[in-house]
């Protein structure tokens, strides 16, 4: 009866192998935890710069439609004016153009 002896594995090999598969596990797990909190910030500050844009613009819709527009009326009453002067989307766009903000790069 010829046996053959077993090969076993050494105890380094086991504990190398072990480690190496934790420190994978690892790795996977830290960079979707950084990909998940990145992707979550870029998120936040594009909700507040788009919160700030809008708060922007409503400002000036006010100050035209409160502020510029009653005062105009009575001033022009009687004399010629343009009416996109009193359109406070078109001042929004035409401060949008001559800024670039609103530009596709």
């Amino acid at each position: 009866m010829s046996s053959k002896p077993r090969s076993r594995w050494k105890l380094s090999t086991i504990s190398n192998i072990t480690l190496l598969i934790l420190y994978l596990i690892g790795s996977v797990a830290l960079v979707s935890l950084v990909n998940v909190n990145t992707k979550q910030q870029a998120l936040r500050n594009a909700e507040l710069y788009s919160s700030m844009i809008l708060d922007r613009n409503v400002a000036t819709h006010a100050f035209i439609n409160n502020a510029l527009k009653t005062s105009l009326y009575e001033l022009f009453d009687e004399h010629f004016f343009e009416p996109t002067w009193l359109s406070a989307t078109f001042a929004i766009n035409s401060i949008a153009n001559d800024y670039g903000l609103f530009t596709q790069e």
